[in-house]
C-alpha cells in the first residue's frame, strides 16, 4: 500500500513551522543548545504521520489528510491544539494489543515494530526479542533507527522511556546474531509461524 508521504506533503506549511520552531528561544533543551543537524519537531510530526497513513488514492480524501498534516504543524511552531491531537496519536506500548503477527498484519508500521521489540526485550529478554526481530526483518533497520531517535529525544522529558529504547539499540547486534542463529527452516518460511505473539 502506498503511504501518504510517497504521494504528497504540504511542504510550505511544514517549512514555516520548522522555521518558527528553530527560532524559539525558550521551551526545550534543544532551543537552548543547538544540536548538530537536529530534525525540527514539526517536520518529525508531519513525516511520522505521513509515513504511517496510507494514501487514500482519492484527491478529496488526500486533501483532507493534507489539511490534517497542516494542523499537526501550526505555523507558530508550537504543538498542535487538543482537537487535532484527538484525531491523531500513536498508541503507547501499553495500548498495543498483546497478540500480533507481522506475517498476517496488512499494515505493519515501523512504530509498532519498534514498540513491540522494546516491550519484548524488556519483558522476555533478548531471545524473545530476537525471535520477533527475525519475523520483522523488512522493518528492522527502520525500527532500530526509530529506537535510536526516540532514545535521544526522550532523554530529557521521559528518561525511563529513553532507557527502554536505548536498551534495544544497545543490544541490537546481539539480537541480530540470535535472530540469524534461530532462523527457521525453508518449510517454516513458506508456511509462516504457527503461533502469533
Amino acid at each position: 500500500m502506498t503511504k501518504l508521504v510517497e504521494v504528497a506533503l504540504p511542504l510550505e506549511a511544514i517549512s514555516a513551522a520548522c522555521k518558527r520552531d528553530k527560532n524559539k528561544k525558550t521551551g526545550t533543551i534543544k532551543n537552548v543548545h543547538k544540536w548538530f543537524a537536529p530534525m525540527p519537531t514539526p517536520a518529525w510530526r508531519a513525516l511520522l504521520f505521513a509515513t504511517l497513513v496510507d494514501d487514500p488514492g482519492d484527491e478529496g480524501k488526500r486533501a483532507e489528510l493534507l489539511r490534517l498534516v497542516e494542523r499537526l504543524v501550526p505555523a507558530d511552531g508550537n504543538p498542535p491544539d487538543a482537537a487535532t491531537l484527538g484525531k491523531v496519536r500513536l498508541l503507547s506500548r501499553g495500548e498495543i494489543p498483546a497478540r500480533w503477527s507481522p506475517e498476517s498484519d496488512r499494515q505493519v508500521t515501523v512504530w509498532e515494530v519498534t514498540q513491540r521489540l522494546v516491550k519484548r526485550l524488556s519483558a522476555n529478554g533478548e531471545q524473545a526479542a530476537a525471535d520477533l526481530l527475525r519475523r520483522c526483518r523488512p522493518w528492522a533497520d527502520a525500527a532500530r533507527d526509530l529506537a535510536q531517535w526516540l532514545a535521544a529525544t526522550a532523554l530529557v522529558t521521559r528518561p525511563a522511556e529513553a532507557l527502554d529504547h536505548d536498551a534495544l539499540v544497545t543490544s541490537w547486534s546481539e539480537l541480530q546474531r540470535l535472530a540469524d542463529r534461530s532462523a527457521p527452516s525453508q518449510g517454516e518460511l513458506q508456511s509462516g509461524p504457527a503461533g502469533a505473539s
